[in-house]
């Protein structure tokens, strides 16, 4: 083993008038410069680089190696004398080594110098890499990465020579005393090579250079384990479109877990997505792009190549005034209609689960059929499409079904549903969801309309057209007159363009047919108003009328049929609003104008005197026109990544020492139950409410945003009734019936479209895992120690409901009925609001007043999860459940410390109201103190430091944080104003309406949703100020 000792010669030397004694010179030894592979037939030679600092003369500096030489080839130079100057401050030592194995050569490369403050190591980086890993038990076992940290680190124990070197540098640890053991890049931190084996605690020597005078001193010390510091790789699944908070720490397998946080992250392999670090710094905010999403797709198909998705662009020309096609178009001003309903609608829906499957066989009710596709089975709803009629069996009846599981839509033609045990048609088609909806060369058929694109390409959807403030963001498409007969002048002529492929059947065999001057596939759009369109606010248009108007004008529309009139397609019956959208279409039709520039090299024209067709479809310019977009691609798809890496970097925090591991995130296309992005319905950052009444309902009218969600309360049990009595009132009528805890009837109150939106919209029903004690309510307010002993017997599952049977029971029954609910209304997911306020006043009688009891109200609570979660177990819904909260917590609760946690419940929720602030709210200052004012120390959790106990939650801002330092979602149950007759209340408070949307903004990456409390005191158009203030935030 070498050692090596580097004393400076003290000299004299000339400045100025007189002899100085010699200024100080650092060493620094470098690593060696060269040394990379080491065999056993060769050595190596090292190179040792000293610089000298702060002379301004010649020094010398003595250098010796001692110690075993074996190592050290024959002829080596032990020790020497170094000579500097001004202009040459660097020297090297070269030395040869005997033949090593790599084992041997580990021991060299241990042994070399490091160097003080500001020195530069030029070595291989390979050659300084940590090794780390290892578990504790009576032996320190080193396995490949982790670190050792131990309890004293090195700069804690050095007792060097009494000078100004009390910070020295190790230089050299004795490898013999501890095999395995090293000294991190750091100087600070031990870590152990990998497969050493170390009893602990250890003793060793280190060596310490004194940084000013190049002496040396030795010490020795003991130390032992304190952690064994480890991470592993891990990875998640992301929704698409979507942000989703994760524990990091308990996701890598962190030791120790309390006192280690996130230091760093690198980029995302996709650009597109994000990732931040929680201010606690133990979990990830990760956001992942909108992408391909099955279920999703049903309101916005096909892909962004696709004629549907695809935008008018700034250099789109139009046809004139004067051009024969503008003349056309202007002659059926007045005539045209919007058909929802068979037989020459477009029928759309989604088939569930639970819907029989059918076989449809080729119709010969009509002739022979053409049978193309036939037979086929699959799943069909039921007494799908309505308005069927048997007169119109021999029409077009084109109608879609779509498999949200694998994407496939089947589209038929000549549908014939009069018989559901025997369903014919005369063609199938399929396609997936994901493709263009379209061919894309001459004669290819994909859909079953006579351009051969589907009729769901450019259909109108009927959720865009009931749903307020919802764009419209795709194209449309119409059909026109084409033979003699239909409303003239004829518009349809022989051509075929892209996205158009085919045309009708008799256009290739009857020359009378087909005599206009629109192709299939044509393009008309709205000019813009400087390209002499009109100005669209000044038409007379009902509101989805003007979102249709400015779909005309930044998508357009398609011609891809030929029809008796002008008409548009709906997927689906308009009700009470087909008139109005019927007399905006005709009010804009004479505004279109035909796209002269949508497609290049279009050539394809029909031949009738021949049956066929020749020629180029052509090629679309993207966007239609070229120049900027006048609008967004509004598909899917416009991310073709499924996954992206990142690396995130956990820091020990006492030692600092790092670990660095790889997250690999996986996109998911479910997104029905995902939060965060948008409200589907209401295009708010976030899903937006309020509480199920008809109160709500105007609510959401009167904001012009429809909600995306809805928190509505069970039917708890009568006052004056027995708990058997009060607790059948609760289920809702007999056995066999799907009322379930009043719930439905609060849902319905909130408007009959919730129930027809079940992909967007998610329900939240309060629970109260013990109802039937609100028929006893007064004594259970005032005995708790029977609330103790129903929350123990509860978790265990003995706790009697009388001739209901135990609460295992009911919450058996409950689950199984809430998923017969659920399926029978097509929710795709549904919220159970857990523990109503259970922490706060004893307003309710399931409270927690003491601390005692918060132990056995969490197993309880976990229990009734449980149960209810495994009865209601549906691969057609998904089921989540949310603990709430009241603000101020009583003295059997400090803040969260109920919390059942995050393997129970996914959403963290919270009620608040203007009632009780810290100080008045009236203006920013105020509502900040007021959203992070915290109340007493909570019993059970700590800070981000691992030690120090977490203050009591109170603001609605310390409720967030703690949701994210659990890594779930965080939820709005209730918020509002409140009425001056309430203490503490403020009454008509448009600041704090404000706040709170300031406050949901920031807090967006963790918020899943927020309900406003809109009945009773907190009734907010009773409220003129902050009715205003909301609608100006909530509505804009």
């Amino acid at each position: 083993m070498y050692e090596f000792a580097a004393r400076l010669s003290r000299g004299a030397f000339a400045s100025g008038a007189g002899i100085m004694t010699s200024r100080r010179l650092l060493a620094v030894l470098s690593h060696p410069i060269n040394p990379v592979l080491v065999g056993p037939t060769a050595g190596v030679e090292l190179v040792y680089s000293i610089r000298a600092i702060n002379i301004d003369d010649v020094a010398t500096l003595h250098y010796l190696f001692e110690g075993e030489t074996n190592f050290l080839a024959s002829g080596t130079v032990l020790e020497g004398t170094l000579s500097f100057d001004p202009i040459n401050l660097i020297k090297e030592i070269r030395v040869m080594t005997t033949p090593l194995s790599v084992g041997g050569f580990d021991k060299v490369l241990l042994l070399t110098f490091s160097g003080a403050t500001g020195a530069t190591f030029v070595g291989d980086a390979t050659l300084t890499t940590i090794l780390k890993s290892q578990s504790v038990g009576s032996n320190l076992r080193c396995n490949p990465d982790s670190f050792v940290i131990v309890k004293n680190t090195i700069d804690n124990v050095l007792n060097v020579l009494a000078n100004d070197t009390a910070s020295a540098p190790i230089s050299i640890l004795d490898v013999d005393t501890v095999s395995g053991i090293r000294i991190s890049n750091d100087k600070k931190t031990l870590l152990a090579n990998a497969g050493a084996s170390v009893r602990s605690p250890f003793t060793f020597k280190y060596k310490a250079i004194v940084p000013t005078t190049a002496e040396t001193g030795d010490g020795i010390v003991t130390l032992e384990v304190e952690d064994v510091f480890a991470a592993s790789d891990f990875s998640l699944n992301v929704p698409y479109n979507s942000t989703k908070i994760v524990d990091a720490i308990g996701l890598a397998n962190i030791t120790p877990i309390n006192r280690v946080i996130i230091s760093s992250i690198g980029t995302p392999s996709d650009t597109s997505a994000r990732v931040t670090i929680s201010d606690s710094g133990r979990s990830l905010t990760v956001f992942v792009p909108k992408g391909i999403d099955l279920n999703a797709m049903f309101l916005n198909p096909f892909n962004k190549d696709s004629a549907h998705h695809r935008p008018i662009g700034s250099g789109a020309t139009y046809a004139g005034a004067g051009d024969s096609s503008t003349i056309a178009i202007q002659a059926h001003a007045g005539r045209g209609t919007i058909n929802a309903a068979l037989p020459f609608g477009a029928p759309f829906t989604k088939i569930k689960d639970s819907d029989p499957t059918k076989t449809v066989t080729n119709s010969t009710l009509c002739g022979s059929g053409s049978g193309i596709g036939l037979p086929i089975t699959l799943k069909i709803r039921p007494n799908w499409p309505p308005g069927w009629q048997s007169e119109f069996r021999c029409f077009d009846n084109p109608t879609n079904f779509y498999n949200s599981e694998t994407g496939i839509i089947t589209e038929f033609f000549a549908f014939d549903p009069s018989d559901q045990n025997n369903y014919r048609a005369t063609i199938a088609r399929t396609l997936d969801i994901k493709s263009l909806g379209h061919g894309t060369s001459l004669n290819q058929r994909i859909g079953t309309s006579a351009s051969g694109a589907t009729t769901l390409m450019g259909a109108l959807r009927v959720e865009e057209v009931s749903t307020p403030g919802m764009a419209m963001a795709h194209a449309h498409h119409v059909a026109v007159p084409r033979v003699p007969g239909h409303n003239t002048p004829i518009l349809l002529g022989r051509n075929i363009q892209w996205p158009a492929t085919a045309g009708d059947g008799s256009a290739y065999t009857d020359p009378t047919h087909n005599s206009g001057m629109l192709a299939y596939g044509d393009l008309l759009g709205i000019p813009p108003e400087a390209k002499g369109g009109p100005n669209l606010d000044s038409l007379t248009l009902s509101e989805p009328g003007r979102r249709l108007a400015q779909s005309f004008r930044d998508y357009g529309v398609y011609v891809i049929d030929g029809g008796p009139q002008v008409v548009m397609r709906a997927t689906d019956s308009l009700g009470s609003l087909h008139t109005t959208m019927r007399n905006d279409f005709l009010t804009l039709w004479p505004y279109l104008r035909r796209i002269t520039n949508a497609v290049t090299g279009s050539t394809a024209v029909i031949n009738a005197a021949t049956g066929n067709a020749t020629g180029s479809i052509g090629t679309p310019s993207w966007p239609a026109g070229g120049g900027t977009p006048l609008a967004d691609n509004s598909a899917f798809d416009d991310t073709a990544d499924t996954s992206f890496t990142l690396a995130v970097t956990f820091k020990h925090i006492r030692t600092g020492a790092t670990l660095t591991r790889t997250m690999t995130v996986n996109y998911s296309s479910k997104t029905g139950t995902g939060f965060g992005g948008r409200g589907p319905l209401s295009n708010l950052p976030w899903r937006s409410g309020a509480t199920g009444t008809a109160q709500s309902r105007d609510l959401g009218n009167q904001r012009g945003k429809p909600f995306d969600i809805t928190m509505t309360f069970g039917a708890r049990g009568k006052q004056d009734a027995t708990e058997r009595d009060g607790w059948f009132d609760i289920r809702g009528g007999n056995a066999t019936g799907i009322a379930l805890q009043g719930c439905l009837g609060g849902l319905k109150q909130a408007g009959s479209w919730i129930l027809h939106k079940p992909a967007q919209f998610i329900p939240i029903i309060t629970y109260d895992q013990w109802p039937f004690i609100y028929s006893n309510a007064g004594s259970f307010r005032k005995n708790g120690a029977a609330r103790q002993d129903m929350f123990e017997a509860t978790a265990a599952g003995t706790f009697s409901a009388g001739g209901l049977g135990t609460t295992d029971d009911i919450y058996d029954d409950f689950g199984a009925k809430l998923k017969r609910v659920v399926e029978h209304y097509g929710w795709d997911a549904v919220i159970i609001r857990m523990n109503h306020e259970a922490n706060g006043t004893e307003s309710y009688p399931h409270h927690v007043e003491i601390v005692s009891q918060g132990t056995p109200f969490i197993n309880a609570t976990r229990r009734a999860i449980a149960r209810i979660r495994a009865a209601a177990a549906s691969t057609n819904f998904t089921l989540l459940f949310s603990q709430n909260f009241g603000r101020n917590s009583n003295g059997g609760s400090i803040g969260p410390d109920l919390w059942v946690g995050k393997a129970h419940c996914e959403i963290f929720e919270l009620d608040f109201y203007d009632r009780s602030p810290p100080v008045p709210i009236t203006d920013q200052a105020s509502m900040n103190r007021y959203l992070n004012n915290t109340r007493g120390v909570s019993r059970i959790y700590k800070k981000r430091d691992g030690v120090t106990p977490l203050p009591g939650c109170n603001g609605p801002a310390t409720w967030a944080d703690f949701a994210r330092q659990q890594g779930v979602h965080f939820g709005i149950g209730e918020w509002g104003v409140k009425g001056l007759s309430e203490d503490g209340a403020e009454g008509d408070n448009p600041v704090f309406i404000e706040g709170i949307w300031n406050f949901l903004n920031d807090i967006n990456d963790v918020l899943a949703y927020e309900c406003y409390f809109n009945q009773g005191n907190s009734d907010l158009p009773t409220f003129p100020n902050s009715f205003r203030k909301y609608k100006n935030l909530w509505g804009a």
